[in-house]
This record gives structure tokens, C-alpha cells and sequence, in this order.
């Protein structure tokens, strides 16, 4: 049988296998274990991501993609309001998802390399942008973002992390910002 090259779904393998390499073994990973995990030989691997560096902005890249998804979903599914965007956003931050929050723990050093967060600049500045533009008072707007991105980075750690009730008063006064 005839193996058709589909270079997206090898992308998508090559960085779930890189997930699970990062979720698994830490910072440590190599990209032969990544390679070994999807089934490619390490120049496949190296053809979609020319460097670690790369699989790593594009594992970044990839997750950021799903967040801003989420909140495009719920902000798409209902009349456009001020402050519509900033509801959803403060919505997906205060989703609880382990997964999610392990494998990036598990990427945090990895992420304080220059190149890469210069690579990410484009996905990390359209939350800002998108709060500027909800109708909301820009300061308000950009606090309610912040805080949002100040309590999800505080849930990554547990010497941090609110306790259910504290999480939803914080959720509450912070929509009540956006209306």
C-alpha cells in the first residue's frame, strides 16, 4: 500500500509526540525520543522542525492556538457586547485542565530563550490587542487581562493557587469589571 505524505498531520503527530516527550521527561527531551514517538525518522522530525528551538516555539505556538480557539469560541457564540471578548477570555483562564497546566510547567525553561519568545511575539500580542478593542475603558480592559494572565500563571504553582472559593470571587469581580 502506497504511503501518501500528509505534511500537517505529521506536524500534528510530530507535536503530540513532543507533548508527551516534554510531559514525560521535562526540559530533557530529545528529539530522538520525539522522533522514536511519532513514528519518523529524525530528519522527518527535523524536516517539519529544523531545531529543538523550533519544535519547542511550535509546541508554544500550538497551545496558544488552542487557548485563543476556546476563547473564540465562546466569544463567537453570542451578540457582540463591550466586553464580550474579555467574559470569554476571563472564561477559558479559569478552566481547570492538568494536562495542559503540567505540560506547560514542563516547558517553562525552555521558554525563557529569547529567540523563542521573539518567535512567539505575534500569538502573545493579540490578547492585548483584542482588549484594547472590546469596548471596555482601556486600563479596566487591560487590568481584567492581566489579572487573568497573573491568576493563571499563579494556579501553575501550588505554593500560589487560590482555592476554589477564592478562584470564584476572583472570576466573579472580574466580569463584573467587563459589564
Amino acid at each position: 500500500m502506497a504511503r501518501t505524505r500528509d505534511p500537517e498531520q505529521t506536524q500534528a503527530r510530530l507535536l503530540q509526540a513532543a507533548a508527551e516527550a516534554v510531559l514525560e521527561l521535562g526540559p530533557t527531551f530529545s528529539l530522538d525520543a520525539v522522533a522514536r514517538a511519532a513514528g519518523v525518522s529524525k530528519g522527518g522530525l527535523l524536516h517539519h522542525f529544523p531545531s529543538r528551538e523550533a519544535l519547542v516555539t511550535a509546541l508554544t505556538r500550538d497551545l496558544l492556538r488552542r487557548f485563543t480557539a476556546r476563547v473564540s469560541a465562546i466569544h463567537g457564540s453570542g451578540e457582540p457586547q463591550p466586553g464580550a471578548w474579555l467574559r470569554a477570555y476571563i472564561e477559558v483562564s479559569f478552566q481547570e485542565d492538568a494536562q495542559e497546566r503540567a505540560l506547560i510547567l514542563a516547558l517553562s525553561p525552555l521558554l525563557n530563550a529569547t529567540q523563542v519568545m521573539e518567535q512567539l511575539a505575534p500569538e502573545l500580542a493579540e490578547p492585548v490587542q483584542a482588549a484594547r478593542t472590546d469596548g471596555v475603558p482601556g486600563g479596566r480592559a487591560q487590568a481584567v487581562r492581566l489579572a487573568c494572565d497573573g491568576y493563571w500563571s499563579g494556579q501553575l504553582v501550588l505554593a500560589t493557587r487560590l482555592d476554589a472559593a477564592e478562584s470564584a470571587a476572583l472570576k466573579e469581580e472580574l466580569l463584573s469589571w467587563t459589564r
